[in-house]
This record gives structure tokens, sequence and C-alpha cells, in this order.
């Protein structure tokens, strides 16, 4: 029994169930009523009463409208149900873009920040706040820059004076320009900033740990350095073409066996303008014509050789040819 009545009093929580005995309760006091007072009775006896005035016709219309109102009133619950389910379609869109917008934000291998023109936050992702080894707290939107930057300041993860760097940072977005900078972390990272400006008068930042790509530079420039002075000390003459057979790199010691100088070493020179400069400086056998084809011939062929030549001063130089994997 008491199953039964908490099984009612449940379904009685329910609108629908609760409008349907609204309107069953509304027809029972009805019926009573025109049972006690006999309304219908006394309606007939007014229209009859006043029959001149064709109150009859008047009753039905009001019948036939009442019935018309109903339709009304199921077409637009109709349309009210389409325009919610439109609704709920286009929110379940927004929150699946809304999603993946977040999804790809913090997915980002650099640190984005926004702030709007009060200077607040409006978008801080992961990323941004594992450089800086900041608190989700930091990252939710509403504090300002100022905070932030003081916040940074207090973790250790900011250089330099805060105050100067919240004025330089005033002074490039009331530019509305597009700005980029570099800035050291007090654990040494190198940081590139590029800030744009926004049309509503915020701005949006990306912040890039380059540390790496920074090392990687000075390591090339480093092995760069210590190649050119292997090269400049070698006791051979050295050059290096490409498939197209165009000078990539020789040393001075090669250059000065021919007599050419640096604009006639540049990288790019073709092979045959190398062995031209040759013969019209003496340095190539009588055969020129010969000469020419042999060589060219011999880098085509894919092969490596050795030859000795004899040039007009008198000296003998040795060639080593050697293939390279990329021709």
């Amino acid at each position: 029994m008491v199953h039964r009545s908490r099984k009612v009093l449940f379904s009685l929580r329910r609108r629908s169930v609760r409008d349907a005995v609204t309107i069953a309760g509304l027809c029972l006091v009805t019926y009573i009523a025109a049972a006690t007072f006999d309304i219908f009775g006394q309606t007939y006896e007014f229209i009859k009463r006043y029959e001149a005035y064709e109150l009859d016709e008047a009753i039905v219309v009001v019948f036939v409208l009442g019935f018309l109102m109903v339709i009304y009133a199921q077409r637009r619950v109709q349309d009210l149900k389409r325009e919610i389910f439109r609704r709920r379609g286009a929110e379940r869109n927004s929150a699946n873009h809304a999603l993946r917008l977040t999804t790809a934000v913090n997915n980002m291998s650099q640190g984005l920040i926004m702030f709007d023109s009060a200077e607040r936050l409006v978008v801080c992702n992961e990323r941004y706040l594992q450089m800086y080894d900041l608190s989700p707290e930091m990252g939710k939107p509403g504090i300002t820059l100022l905070q932030l930057i003081n916040y940074r300041t207090e973790r250790g993860s900011f250089k330099g004076d805060p105050n100067q760097y919240y004025a330089r940072m005033r002074d490039d977005i009331a530019k509305g320009q597009l700005t980029r900078t570099s800035t050291e972390t007090p654990d040494g990272r190198t940081i590139h900033i590029v800030t744009r400006p926004m049309a509503d008068g915020g701005w949006v930042a990306t912040h890039e740990d380059a540390s790496d790509k920074m090392r990687a530079k000075e390591l090339i420039e480093k092995q760069e350095l210590q190649l050119n002075a292997a090269l400049e000390n070698m006791s051979q003459g050295l050059c290096m073409f490409d498939a197209t057979q165009r000078l990539i790199i020789c040393n001075k010691r090669y250059a000065g066996f021919y007599g050419m100088n640096e604009e006639q070493t540049r990288p790019g020179t073709t092979l045959r303008a190398i062995l031209q400069h040759r013969i019209a400086t003496g340095n190539a056998p009588d055969d020129y014509e010969g000469y020419i084809n042999d060589r060219i011939n011999e880098v085509l062929l894919n092969k490596p050789y050795q030859i000795t030549n004899r040039l007009r001063d008198g000296r003998y130089v040795s060639v080593v040819h050697r293939q390279t994997a990329d021709g």
C-alpha cells in the first residue's frame, strides 16, 4: 500500500500528469455546477427570451472558435517543440565545437594566452601554465595581466622588472601592431613571444620555448667553424659538387692551386666554368675541349677515379674523385 502511494505521488510530480488531473478536476466541477444550478436550462431560457438577437448562432460561433483555438494551440505547441529540439541541437554542436577547440588549444606546442581590452585573462592553455610553473587557478578567466606577472615573479619564472615589462607590453598593445620579442627565464630558457592585437582592444600571444632550437643553432654554428678550420688547414685542396655539377664548397688550398679568387669559388659555380677558368689561366692540358669533355664524362660515370694533371708551370696535381650518395 505504501509502495503504491509513493508511486502515485511520484507520478503527480510530472507536469503532464498534474495537468491531466487538473483538467479532469475542472470538468468534474463544471459538471457538478451545471447539474446543481441548471446552467444549461437557464442558458436555453436566456436564448429563447432574446431570440430576436440570434444568440443561438453566436453560441455556435463560440464553440467553433474554441475548437479552432485548440487546433491553433496544438500547432503552436508543435512549433515550440521543434524550436526546443533545434536549440538543443545547436547547444550540443556548440559544446562539441568548444570541446574540440579546447583540445586543440591544449595540445599546442606553444603556450597561448588571450586578454580582453580590460587586461583580464580570457583564454590560457595548459602549455603556458607548464612553461612558467603556474597553478591552474592562474589560468582561470578574469585574472589581470599585472596579477599574472606578479605571480610569475613570486614563482621564480619571471626575470627582470615586472613594472617595466608591464609598461612595455601596454605600449606595444597600444600601437596595435604585431610584435616579436625574446625573453630569458631565470632557469636559462629562451622564450620567443609573438603578440597580436585584436580589434576589440584585447590581444593574443603565443610563447614558444626556443631553448632547444637555440642550442641546436649554436651547435651547428660551432660545427661549421670546426669544419672550416679543418678545411683551411688541410695540405690538400678539396672541392665538393652537387648532382647538377655545381660547387658546394672548396677550401683556399684548392683555389690557390688554380689561381681562383673568391668570386670564382662561390657556391653554385658550375664545374664547366671552373674548368674554363683553368684553361684561361693556363692550368690545363693543350687539348682544351678534350680536357673539359673528359672531366665531365668522368663525373657522369658516377664512379671513383684518380688522375694526375701536369700544369703549365711544371707542377703535378694528383686528383682523387669520389662520388657522394646524393650524386
